[in-house]
């Protein structure tokens, strides 16, 4: 670990040698991580931003991962399928990305058999992945203005959900 690391700091915030490398173990990759972990609040969202170094960079590149209270039961669901079945997420959009952000209702079987697919019927918006976004939009400008590297640039402009 680096002595006096300056937590704001891009830098590697700790150093192996070749020679501590070729003592401990005979490494082929590594990578130095540091994670800011968020909970977005109102939801069940918890996002990381992750600062990556690999080796002989002094830079990191940035991930992103997002994740839902509710995913890991629901993406459970398919250890148990047997080959041919199907998960019974009924309405997958608003199971995976409720339009709160909170706790999905049960999902409920869709019924395939009466729907009806045509250029005439739009799929209603989804206040979900509209919230979603928004609150990435609102961390990204936290992470940016406290020093931090751009995650978002919005295309267009982006509006509120409809309630």
């Amino acid at each position: 670990m680096e002595k006096c690391y300056n937590v704001h700091s891009k830098e590697r915030f700790a150093k192996i040698t070749r020679d501590q490398i070729n003592s401990m173990l005979k490494l082929q990759h590594s990578r130095l991580d540091k994670i800011f972990s968020f909970g977005i609040k109102k939801t069940c969202y918890k996002v990381e931003l992750v600062g990556m170094w690999y080796p002989n960079q002094r830079v990191p590149c940035w991930g992103l991962n997002v994740r839902h209270k509710a995913w890991i039961d629901h993406l459970a669901e398919l250890e148990a399928l047997r080959p041919g079945d199907a998960a019974r997420w009924g309405d997958v959009i608003p199971t995976f990305l409720p339009d709160d952000g909170g706790m999905p209702l049960p999902a409920v079987g869709l019924d395939l058999s009466r729907l009806q697919l045509s250029a005439a019927h739009e799929a209603p918006p989804r206040d979900g992945i509209l919230l979603l976004t928004l609150k990435l939009m609102e961390l990204s400008k936290i992470i940016n203005n406290t020093g931090g590297v751009p995650v978002f640039e919005p295309a267009i402009p982006v509006q509120e959900p409809h309630r």
